[in-house]
């Protein structure tokens, strides 16, 4: 079962976060995706100097990349929003 804290500290060992916010969305989608029981959909706030000069695609490559064993555990859906 995946959890927000496991996601929280990949992405603060990933990418030394400003601001992190994770919010579990998995409750807005039942009935669509049957995981686990855990946390499926997420919508993830960042800000990280990890990320300055990058474009958007690269962002949400690295991202993605971050939460690959998550994926592979059945996250389901990932929003990013990427603050400046």
């Amino acid at each position: 079962m995946i959890t927000l804290k496991e996601i929280e500290r990949q992405l603060t060992t990933d990418f030394s976060p400003e601001k992190l916010t994770i919010d579990d969305d998995s409750h807005l989608h039942s009935g669509h995706f049957e995981g686990d029981g855990g946390v499926s959909h997420i919508t993830i706030n960042i800000l990280s100097e990890k990320f300055l000069e990058k474009s958007r695609v690269h962002v949400h490559r690295l991202i993605y990349r971050s939460l690959d064993p998550f994926i592979k555990r059945g996250l389901h859906a990932i929003k990013i929003v990427v603050m400046q």
